[in-house]
């Protein structure tokens, strides 16, 4: 049922916030929005029942709850499913995996690793997440999501083998574990050469690490995330995010915030795995080629550095494995500090030795696409710039880039911008923290919106999130649009005080958003038809008259229009399943070296 608030409607008048409700009738005169009957493909019949094993709140509230003492089983039940596909943990092995843990830049660093050895001639498999615009991005052969027929196929193939056992339905994995355990399943029948594999949450317990023999592990850079889940300190997050090292596996990392490298280094020595921390990019031998990233943004550097010495380690050691290694015991106990970390001691991992960049390693880098990260997509006068950062550092690199992105584009266009930003956090993420870099950088307007495209969920779709309670959605998007006007609100008050007399003449002066709207839109579809204002012919529908809220007239004379969106990967998602619902910002660059 449609959330009774629609829209809110919020100026800042001399620091005092003036909320104005408008109804849904008010808005549309649509009331509850239907979604018409229709004849559902294999692929949305397989959506809509890959939909159906996602918990709901009070579920995942429950779980997250007796997280701690279950956690170990998460494994052992990743293992019980693949055996039910007659798949063996030492099956695994087949796949020559590259394992990938950590709190920011996942993502990116395994998209590096995939390209690279896309242009060795390999063939690939890549399986992240979250998804953007569709599930089948989550499961990729060289480099390509899979098609939405493949998908289907092996859906299916996986979904029937699991419900039943002797003739009667099983309990069924959730959502992830079920793309977990079909990934695997995917991967081994396409014979792919190589297996890259990012983790979901953490690493010690998280269902991927039932892998017991990779070929090569890293861990990314780690940040405060999940702290409900993995730990409120970064030492206790390490610890977790170590949880993927292996007996005699290389490891790599990149360098740390500070508490993070210790607890690494001494789970690797604990372990009895090497670790190296990945040296700067500018050290290695670039020779003729250029150091060029296909994924935009200062911070993809150490991201790439780190594929780098994944994939050569990998090329180096993919033949070498025979010993066989100890399949994890379940026994659900967690590794504890070490007692000379408790007194200070701090160990150094030696440093990875750089090395000469061929061609193929240097045109993976260049050539390699994942959208939702620094990205730009330009639509007509209208300039999207979409990064799903959703840690403080991250939101400090998105608005580093978000300012320098602006100034180029403004420096080859003419006339009038107006700078928008979209917003949503959620969970256990604070907005303070996500907004607080993005106060000073001048925007018109500050959109909150749920991470839904559509108001109603469609169970075929997948972009629909049934573990969220949608009320409670919407007082998430109100609190994050409270802390964002209380702190314009205080900017506004400091200058204030520091400058009175500037301010007795020129309050309008003292902060560009004095008297900035914040609106709050049901739906991510609503947020951008009403930002269009005509400028997006596509988005025109029944669902985008907002006949009575008057729009700032900036908006309507502005000759460009440039929207952040930031804050959750899933409402970047959301908006490219609005503007590129063919996932064409995905198209693959070189198969097999071709």
């Amino acid at each position: 049922m449609p959330y009774p608030c629609l829209l809110n409607l919020v100026r800042l008048v001399g620091g005092t916030m003036v909320k104005h409700i408008v109804s849904p009738m008010q808005l549309t005169g649509r009331g509850a929005i239907h979604v018409p009957a229709r004849v559902c493909s294999a692929y949305e019949e397989a959506i809509s029942a890959l939909n159906d094993l996602q918990s709901n709140a009070a579920v995942l509230e429950k779980a997250r709850r007796e997280k701690s003492s279950n956690a170990h089983k998460n494994i052992l039940a990743t293992a019980k499913w693949l055996e039910k596909l007659n798949i063996s943990v030492g099956d695994l092995d087949e796949l020559n995996i590259i394992h990938v843990s950590g709190t920011k830049g996942k993502g990116s660093t395994c998209a590096f690793t995939e390209s690279i050895l896309r242009h060795h001639g390999l063939k690939t498999g890549f399986y992240s997440s979250p998804h953007l615009i569709a599930a089948r991005e989550r499961i990729r052969i060289n480099g390509e999501p899979l098609s939405k027929q493949t998908f289907a196929s092996y859906f299916w193939d996986v979904y029937t083998k699991l419900q039943k056992k002797d003739g009667k339905e099983e309990e069924m994995p959730t959502y992830f574990k079920f793309l977990t355990v079909m990934a695997f399943y995917v991967f081994l029948h396409e014979k792919v050469d190589v297996a890259v594999i990012e983790v979901g949450v953490g690493g010690l317990y998280d269902c991927t690490n039932v892998i017991r023999k990779p070929t090569v592990v890293g861990v990314t850079s780690l940040g405060f995330d999940h702290i409900g889940v993995l730990g409120d300190s970064i030492e206790k997050i390490a610890l977790q995010k170590a949880g993927i090292f292996k007996p005699n596996i290389p490891a790599f990392t990149v360098p740390q915030i500070e508490g993070a490298l210790p607890v690494l280094h001494q789970r690797a020595l604990e372990i009895g795995c090497s670790l190296h921390v990945v040296p700067p990019m500018e050290t290695y031998e670039w020779s003729t080629y250029p150091v060029e990233l296909g994924i935009p943004g200062a911070v993809q550097s150490i991201n790439a550095s780190l594929a780098l010495q994944l994939t050569k380690m990998w090329l180096n050691q993919r033949s070498k494995y025979e010993k066989q290694l100890p399949i994890p015991d379940g026994t659900g106990k967690t590794p504890s500090l070490p007692a000379d970390m408790e007194n200070g001691y701090h160990f150094t991992p030696p440093l990875a030795i750089p090395f000469k960049v061929t061609s193929l390693f240097a045109n993976g880098l260049q050539q390699c696409v994942w959208p939702g990260r620094f990205q730009v997509l330009k639509r007509g006068s209208t300039t999207y710039y979409l990064d799903g950062a959703h840690t403080g550092e991250s939101m400090e690199a998105c608005i580093r880039w978000f300012k320098e992105e602006c100034a180029n584009e403004e420096k080859r266009t003419r006339g009038s911008v107006f700078r928008v930003l979209l917003f949503n956090c959620t969970g256990e993420r604070k907005a303070e923290t996500l907004l607080a870099p993005l106060t000073n950088k001048c925007f018109d307007l500050a959109v909150f919106c749920p991470n839904k495209v559509f108001i109603t969920k469609d169970c075929a779709s997948d972009q629909s999130n049934f573990t969220v309670d949608p009320q409670q959605e919407m007082h998430q998007c109100e609190v994050n649009m409270k802390v964002w006007c209380h702190m314009l609100s205080s900017i506004r008050e400091e200058k204030i005080a520091a400058n009175p007399s500037t301010s007795e003449y020129h309050s309008s002066s003292i902060h560009a958003n004095i008297d900035m709207d914040c609106v709050i839109f049901p739906c991510i579809l609503d947020a951008l038809c009403w930002l269009s204002q005509g400028r997006e012919t596509t988005f025109q529908s029944e669902l985008c008259e907002f006949k009575h809220i008057v729009p700032p007239a900036k908006l309507m004379e502005a000759s460009q229009l440039q929207i952040l969106v930031t804050g959750s990967l899933h409402l970047v998602g959301g908006v490219l399943a609005v503007i590129d619902p063919e996932i064409s910002c995905q198209s693959k660059c070189v198969v097999n070296g071709v």
